[in-house]
């Protein structure tokens, strides 16, 4: 077999010609494709396919009382292949909550203040049939791997999110108004406001050494090291 090109090795492992990874396209790459359905119609054979979870979140009104107040999904698939069957078949017997503090501890979600429901999977049966049938009493031998990949997907896909939602809020304020933004949050062009001065930020934020758990924000008079969780006030455009 001829040698791949290096635009040809590119497409293969998500990187650009100049080997830096391609912006928002996941660095876990599964090795094989997609192996597809079982005989009966059982999409689980592909370890992509997903098992999503529904939590709805809740809180106590004056009647004490839970009242939803919105809805989170995950694929919780990484989870449950790091669990042996017998795990998973008893998993739900009693209370399910453990899926949903198991996926805030992995990094799948933001915790909840506050009470809550979670809906097991509509295809844990089928989940469970694929390991049944195929001899899948263990863990799967990769699981650490495919957990730590599926939280990384997860984690850009939010991240994404709050970005499109951030650069709304700003479009929307219009010229002269005031935001606030995480700093993880903020990106070239964003005018940083205290008080009466204005900081134009020239390079786009991310974690530096110097100082451990902060950010680097480029201005164009200068270096901040700030926490990236922290809100700032940011000028509408």
């Amino acid at each position: 077999m001829a040698d791949l090109t290096d635009a040809q090795r590119a497409q293969v492992d998500n990187r650009n010609p100049d080997g830096k990874w391609r912006e928002g396209v996941p660095r876990h790459v599964h090795s094989q494709p997609a192996i597809g359905l079982d005989a009966d119609g059982n999409g689980f054979r592909d370890p992509a396919y997903p098992l999503t979870v529904t939590v709805v979140l809740e809180r106590w009104n004056y009647r004490d009382e839970a009242e939803e107040v919105g809805t989170v999904e995950f694929d919780a698939r990484a989870i449950f292949d790091g669990m042996s069957l017998d795990e998973v078949r008893e998993a739900f017997d009693n209370d399910v909550d453990w899926l949903f503090h198991k996926a805030i501890t992995a990094g799948f979600v933001e915790a909840h203040d506050g009470p809550f429901t979670v809906r097991e999977p509509d295809e844990l049966d089928d989940y469970i049939e694929h390991r049944e049938n195929n001899g899948m009493a263990d863990p799967y031998e990769n699981a650490d791997e495919i957990l730590a990949a599926a939280v990384l997907d997860a984690n850009r896909e939010r991240r994404a999110k709050a970005l499109d939602e951030a650069q709304r809020l700003l479009v929307a304020a219009g010229p002269g108004a005031i935001v606030t933004k995480k700093v993880a949050d903020l990106d070239v062009g964003d005018v940083l406001v205290q008080g009466t001065n204005r900081l134009r930020i020239e390079e786009q934020p991310g974690p530096v050494n110097v100082v451990p758990g902060f950010w680097s924000v480029g201005t164009e008079f200068g270096y901040l090291y700030l926490d990236p969780d922290e809100t700032i006030d940011i000028e509408g455009r």
